[in-house]
C-alpha cells in the first residue's frame, strides 16, 4: 500500500517543534479541514491512546491510534483499529543549524473498500497524505 517519505527543514527549535507536533488536542482547532474529532482515551508515561476521525484525500478515517513519544526526537503512531489498521507513521525531529529537520515516514495499510478503491487512486492517496503533512509542518512553524 502507499508509502510516503517527507523531509522538511523549518526555522523552529527542535523542542518547540516537537511540542507543537505532539500537542494532539490542538490539531482539531489548528487543522480543522483534516480533523473532525480527537479524543484522548488514555495517557501513561510517553504513550497515549487516541480516537481520531480524520479526512485525508477526500476519504474519512475513523481510527483508534497509539502514540509513542520519545521527546524531543521521535513520535510514532500505530493505528490499532479502523480501515487503516496496521498503518504506522514515524516523525523524527533533528537539530540542524537552521532549526529542525522533520522526517515523516508513512506506511499506510488500507482495509476493506479503501483497499479496493486505492488500487485506482494510489497517487491521489499519496498526494493527499503529502498535502496533509505539508499543512502539519506549516502548523508547527506558526
Amino acid at each position: 500500500m502507499p508509502k510516503v517519505h517527507i523531509v522538511k527543514i523549518i526555522n523552529v527549535e527542535r523542542e518547540k517543534a516537537f511540542k507543537a507536533g505532539t500537542d494532539f488536542e490542538s490539531f482539531k482547532r489548528k487543522l480543522p479541514q483534516y480533523f473532525k474529532l480527537i479524543r484522548i482515551r488514555s495517557t501513561r508515561n510517553h504513550t497515549s491512546v487516541i480516537e481520531i476521525h480524520a479526512k485525508i484525500a477526500e476519504k474519512e478515517f475513523i481510527m483508534l491510534t497509539k502514540h509513542v513519544v520519545e521527546p524531543p526526537e521521535i513520535h510514532e503512531t500505530f493505528v490499532l483499529s479502523g480501515d487503516i489498521r496496521g498503518s504506522h507513521i514515524t516523525e523524527k525531529y533533528e537539530n540542524v543549524p537552521t532549526g529542525t529537520k522533520i522526517t515523516i515516514d508513512v506506511d499506510l495499510r488500507l482495509k476493506g473498500l479503501l483497499r479496493l478503491t486505492s488500487i485506482f487512486s494510489k497517487n491521489k492517496m499519496k498526494n493527499g497524505i503529502s498535502n496533509f503533512f505539508n499543512e502539519f509542518v506549516k502548523m508547527i512553524e506558526t
